[in-house]
């Protein structure tokens, strides 16, 4: 069914706006909205990032699953269920409704672009001609199936009398799921989801072209290979069966033809021009420039039938003049080129299609044997390249990734952050997070641009003022380790993955929004900052305020205090019930042996004070940091970790006390 919306106005292409996943593995019931040019999912292993992709490839495919992909939180209902039945405590039809089975709903956006443009393999998607509704929902379900009849030939009453009937059941369901579930394709109303109509699986597999990308992408170039991967593609372009390859590429066969009975010299000189524009892009991804090595294909074609095998890839060492084989290039641009070359194949494979589908690339883990520069220019031009490459055709890129570096030269909107929580998947869209009042995202974009930050692969977060803390905590969470200060029963925080991050007192308030919406156990360890009247900086039994901004951002806007309502003996004095907000936690100097240090370092000097040459009952005024005295802040750190006079000191209180509290957080949401 075709429709014409030429008097409709015209917003953008034809995407896929939205991915809804239910049942499926760790997917009890999660969301992916997507980006028209490129979206990253990023986070932790075991989140079920690699899932979300198998499912769309199944269902692509036409694929089964089988009972390990059913969700492992829906399980034991379903035996229950099966018993119940089998016992006749239930019917058939309310054990069938048991089973949670997976489903996965797409939202297409159709508002066009081009008033011209057709709707092509959208049309038999379109139940309602209402010029209003610019928007397809496709479900793809798998149903149950089975009649009673034949759920009942793999399924007696005998089980019941089984020692264990449950794993009885496991096993029977296990070897026959296959049987009694299938793929069903429906369109679906988006205004009334009563009105539905099943849809052929091929007009689905026209709609949506997937092609992937894969992580474990073998780039063995080895000579004693007869077919290495690169190879494989290249000469896959120059096919003579292959028409009208792309643009610069003239694949005929007539051509090639030629091309054997020239001299091999002339083959190599226009097969090496034909090379050249696959591969200049590579360039702005951080390939090699001319000065350094450039690539290039040595032919030894003889006969059309040896076409295929008779491509091989060499790259030229300009200071020797030297060609050598491609599998002497390093992995990190191999990779980079097969992802060039495997994207132009894509478009030889969707050219006929493109137009009239949603074309959709899943990249897996890009930044395989990359060095962290290639990464960030990989990510930074992956949207522009795409339409390059593809002529500027409206394709989606979506890509997972466990690399920070990636993640960090992203901006936030195209980041879907994947975490997990009692065996079920969430996920964050940054998108989100933008639009709220309380964003920073310029400065967050910013600083994760310029530091190295893992946060998104992070268990939790420990935000701190400087490289005293960065180099010290590590060190004093496995002092607290071995005296078993901690109290988790089986992995303790030294165990945890946990991310450092250097913001200094002035900026780690503004971590706090993103912390909390990415649901993180977050510690914040910060200086007091005494100051008296005229706002210098002076001792803490002397100040009358702190100086500090994320102190002040604590009382403000987390406690709900003016600047007026609290004093600086309630900052001293406050409770730990006070301390933490939502998974928030923030800790800073507190009074021990009757005295207050105003940094850490005059902190550590008061919890070891012999080992420091401090009296019994100093005045405060002994414990000020000097560098004169105690070296740089660095030297202070690295002297407490190496110097075997000073290894054994104490633990700030403040400081033990935070990552105790950040030890008992559970991990994810």
């Amino acid at each position: 069914m075709g429709v014409n919306y030429c008097n409709r106005e015209i917003k953008k292409k034809m995407y896929l706006r939205k991915i809804e996943i239910k049942n499926y593995r760790l997917w009890k019931e999660a969301t992916i909205e997507l980006e028209q040019g490129s979206t990253v999912i990023v986070g932790k292993n075991n989140t079920g990032k690699t899932s979300f992709i198998d499912i769309i490839q199944r269902i692509i495919k036409n694929a089964k699953i089988s009972f390990n992909d059913y969700p492992l939180n829906e399980r034991k209902s379903l035996y229950e269920n099966i018993k119940n039945y089998l016992d006749e405590t239930i019917t058939f039809e309310e054990m069938a409704e048991a089973f949670s089975l997976p489903s996965v709903q797409f939202y297409i956006d159709y508002s066009l672009e081009d008033e011209n443009e057709s709707l092509g393999f959208l049309s038999p998607f379109i139940i309602d001609t209402d010029d209003t509704i610019t928007e397809v929902k496709i479900e793809a379900s798998y149903l149950f199936i089975s009649s009673q009849e034949q759920f009942d030939s793999y399924f007696s009453k005998e089980i019941l009398n089984d020692e264990n009937p449950e794993n009885k059941i496991k096993t029977i369901i296990g070897k026959e799921f296959t049987s009694i579930i299938k793929l069903v394709i429906s369109t679906i109303n988006p205004k009334d989801i009563t009105k539905r109509r099943k849809i052929d699986h091929k007009e689905f597999e026209n709609l949506l072209h997937v092609f992937t990308i894969k992580a474990e992408r073998n780039m063995d170039e080895s000579e004693v290979l007869n077919e290495t991967p690169l190879r494989k593609i290249i000469t896959s372009i120059f096919s003579p069966e292959l028409d009208d390859a792309s643009e610069g590429i003239n694949g005929k066969k007539e051509e090639l033809k030629k091309y054997c009975d020239t001299i091999n010299s002339d083959t190599e000189n226009k097969v090496n021009e034909l090379l050249k524009n696959i591969v200049h892009d590579s360039l702005q991804f951080g390939y090699p420039a001319a000065e350094d090595h450039s690539l290039f294909a040595k032919s030894n074609i003889a006969l059309e039938e040896q076409i295929k095998n008779s491509v091989d890839l060499f790259y030229k060492e300009n200071e020797t003049n030297e060609m050598l084989p491609s599998g002497y290039n390093g992995l990190g641009y191999k990779n980079l080129i097969k992802i060039e070359l495997e994207l132009l194949e894509y478009k030889n494979e969707i050219k006929n299609y493109i137009n009239n589908s949603v074309p959709i690339i899943f990249i897996e883990e890009p930044e395989s044997h990359m060095h962290p520069q290639m990464q960030q220019k990989f990510i930074q031009y992956i949207d522009s390249f795409s339409k390059t490459i593809m002529e500027g055709k409206n394709v989606q890129i979506i890509i997972t990734t466990h690399s920070s570096h990636i993640v960090n030269s992203t901006k936030f909107e195209k980041i879907r952050y994947v975490t997990k929580e009692n065996d079920s998947v969430f996920v964050k869209n940054l998108t989100e997070f933008c639009n709220e009042p309380n964003c920073d995202k310029d400065f967050l974009e910013k600083y994760l641009t310029l530091n190295k930050c893992d946060l998104f692969f992070a268990d939790k977060a420990i935000l701190i003022e400087g490289t005293a803390e960065r180099l010290l905590i590590p060190n004093m969470i496995e002092k607290l380790d071995n005296t078993k200060k901690f109290k988790t029963e089986d992995i303790t925080l030294k165990s945890q993955y946990y991310t450092l991050i250097e913001v200094g007192g002035a900026y780690a308030y503004k971590f706090i929004p993103l912390m909390q919406f990415l649901n993180i156990p977050t510690l914040i360890i910060t200086d007091i900052d005494a100051v008296n009247a005229d706002r210098k900086a002076c001792l803490v039994n002397e100040g009358i305020s702190s100086s500090n901004a994320t102190i002040k951002h604590w009382f403000t806007e987390v406690l709900g205090k003016r600047d007026k309502q609290y004093s600086f003996e309630d900052i001293k004095n406050l409770p730990n019930t006070q301390k933490t907000s939502d998974r928030i936690h923030i800790e800073y100097q507190v009074e021990e042996n009757n005295l207050c240090g105003r940094s850490l370092e005059e902190a550590i000097k008061n919890s070891n004070r012999k080992m420091f040459g401090i009296s019994d009952n100093p005045e405060e005024k002994e414990l000020e940091y000097s560098p004169g005295k105690d070296g740089s802040k660095t030297d202070f750190a690295m002297n407490l970790i190496f110097d075997v006079n000073k290894q054994n000191y104490n633990v700030p209180k403040y400081i033990e006390d935070g990552l105790i509290w950040l030890d008992s957080q559970l991990n994810g949401r």
